[in-house]
């Protein structure tokens, strides 16, 4: 009875989830378009963080934080005499910016920004 009903479960679930055929061409071009920008996007944010950390240096008159991009992509940010850093990840396949922060615990939440076109 138990492996009927999770049979029937999984059926429902199945018939639900929307595939990739099911998408209207509204949705179609949308996650097109997503997946297109995404790269331009990823590209601004990293601009974007690396001259607000020239702003904070450019005012404290000190290099508080520096950015540094990694060969995986990924970009960096570090604040001097901490140990801790910001970790920014993009997953292109996926349009997911993931943002880790070393200082934070194991039982906090990670933060996720899925790039989507609206």
């Amino acid at each position: 009875m138990g492996e009927e009903s999770i049979k029937r479960a999984a059926q429902e679930y199945l018939a639900e989830r929307p595939s990739a055929d099911g998408l209207t061409g509204e949705q179609r071009l949308s996650r097109d378009a997503a997946i297109a920008y995404a790269p331009a996007v990823w590209q601004k944010l990293i601009a974007t963080v690396k001259a607000m950390c020239d702003e904070w240096n450019a005012e404290t008159r000190e290099n508080t934080f520096s950015s540094k991009e990694t060969i995986l992509g990924d970009l960096r940010v570090r604040c001097a005499g901490r140990p801790h850093h910001l970790i920014f990840h993009f997953e292109s396949k996926l349009c997911l910016v993931r943002v880790g922060n070393t200082a934070r615990g194991e039982h906090e939440p990670k933060i996720v920004l899925s790039l989507t076109a609206t």
